[in-house]
């Protein structure tokens, strides 16, 4: 954020395997002007495909909204370009389900995570960051 402020502009963050992350001890995806998560099949949680958009800004919000519906405000008022990005009930689904197995989802990235740290430990020039305890996410 503080780059974006000193050279005056928007800064968006790729935030695409960070679902249900933290950094610095606060939740990602509050961070710069929007920040957007994948929610594909090889990310941890996901819906099958898609993906979504967090942001605090009120009118790049309203925007978004409008183009997941072809750009549509109102029944036949085209407000800008726009696409159909809505998510399908078959989708929204399989993220509903995957939402009740988070937590188990978050211990199993944990512990492969240790794993894979214990295993790689003896590499010479390999170092994995440990976690600190506000992120273990």
């Amino acid at each position: 954020a503080a780059l974006g402020e000193e050279f005056g502009v928007k800064i968006m963050y790729d935030a695409a395997h960070a679902f249900a992350s933290r950094r610095k001890g606060k939740m990602v995806g509050s961070n710069g002007v929007c920040e957007v998560f994948s929610l594909h099949a090889t990310k941890f949680f996901h819906t099958c495909e898609g993906g979504l958009i967090t942001t605090n800004d009120d009118m790049l919000a309203n925007k978004l909204r409008l183009m997941t519906n072809f750009g549509f405000q109102g029944i036949d008022n085209v407000a800008c370009l726009g696409t159909n990005a809505k998510m399908s009930e078959m989708h929204a689904a399989v993220g509903l389900s995957n939402l009740e197995v988070l937590d188990a989802l978050l211990a199993a990235n944990r512990r492969n995570f240790k794993l894979y740290q214990a295993a790689l430990a003896d590499i010479p020039g390999l170092k994995l960051w440990d976690l600190p305890a506000n992120e273990e996410d």
